[in-house]
């Protein structure tokens, strides 16, 4: 798999790569079409964030990405460089099953400890 890093709004990618804390899923609102389906995922309670917690879905067809894997992170106290690093493990792993190789992230946004 060949990793470009770019920063910018995702576009065309196969899979946007979602790493979330549970206090961050709980608090998300937007109007960005894949937050919105992020948000439905969520009240729907098939992903609560959970660490090392995968959940991978088809987005509609009005966004830019195909698929969305979120990647739970527990809780954002937690967050240090080893859960980031093995959240991204866990979504590659899964992007490899899938034979997907055009990749997005969202960095994920928590204070880092350690």
């Amino acid at each position: 798999m060949k990793i470009d890093i770019k920063t910018g709004s995702y576009s065309e990618e196969e899979l946007l790569i979602f790493p979330i804390s549970v206090e961050n899923l709980k608090e998300l609102t937007g109007s960005d079409k894949i937050i919105k389906n992020v948000c439905r995922v969520r009240d729907s309670g098939d992903f609560k964030a959970k660490k090392d917690e995968a959940y991978c879905f088809l987005t509609d067809t009005t966004t830019n990405v195909k698929r969305v894997m979120l990647i739970g992170m527990g809780d954002a106290k937690s967050v240090d460089q080893e859960l980031i690093r093995r959240a991204y493990s866990i979504a590659v792993k899964n992007a490899q099953k899938l034979k997907i190789t055009d990749v997005a992230t969202v960095v994920p946004s928590a204070t880092m400890h350690g």
